[in-house]
Order: structure tokens, then sequence, then C-alpha cells
């Protein structure tokens, strides 16, 4: 077992399909980019799921402006979808394979530099 984010997980392999932290998926679908990703979205909400910006168009973990993405939301409930977190961060991962992390004002702002330290581990889980 490992104490990975505020998790505990086995280290022989994750279940995505029964249990995932947002960290670890966030370390699965950004790879080496995981610091980055984590500090981004962590000044854009905090990491928090359910988290509404943007007049309630920027949803979930990774902020996804509905206006700019909605032919990519595959769901009628585009909120709902993207307060799925796996669902937010494979769309995120779309968006920066990209548009780089331009796409996200706390990047662009600087704001995300704050919490680069707090998420240097996460490298040590990247395959």
């Amino acid at each position: 077992w490992l104490y990975l984010f505020g998790s505990i997980i086995q280290t022989n392999k994750v279940d995505t399909t029964f249990y995932e932290s947002v960290e670890q998926a966030v370390v699965r679908e950004f790879g080496s980019e995981c610091q980055v990703a984590l500090s981004v979205f962590r000044a854009e909400s905090g990491l928090r799921v359910g988290a509404e910006g943007d007049n309630h168009q920027s949803i979930g973990i990774a902020q996804i402006y509905i206006p700019a993405h909605k032919n990519k939301i595959p769901d009628k409930d585009k909120k709902a979808w993207l307060k799925n977190f796996q669902n937010n961060l494979r769309l995120a991962k779309k968006i920066w394979d990209k548009s780089g992390w331009k796409a996200w004002s706390s990047y662009k702002n600087g704001s995300f530099r704050s919490f680069l330290d707090e998420y240097k581990s996460c490298l040590k889980y990247v395959k």
C-alpha cells in the first residue's frame, strides 16, 4: 500500500473501475504533466468535482467552459457529465492536447505556481 495525495492505494494495480481519486486520475490522464495539471486545476476549482465558475458555465475540476466545448460533451445534461471527474479530466486532456495550458486562466495569470511544490511528488507515479 502507498499513501498518495491523501489516498491509500494498492501498489500492484489501481482498479479504476472501482475507485480512483482525483489525483490518481490526473496522473493517469496527464502523465509527466501531472504536477502542472494538478496545480492548474487546484487553482481553477480547488480540485472540487462540483465546482462551477463563470456564471455556472465552467464546470468541474478542470473548469471546462461549456460554451466553448459543448460539441465535445456527448450528454444532453452537460453539467452533470462534466461533474463526473473522469469525464472532466478526459475532456481536459483533449483540450490540452490541442491548446496546451493556455486554455486555462490560472496558467495564463500564473496563479497555479503557488501549488507546484505541493504536487511535485506526483511525478513518482508516472509510468
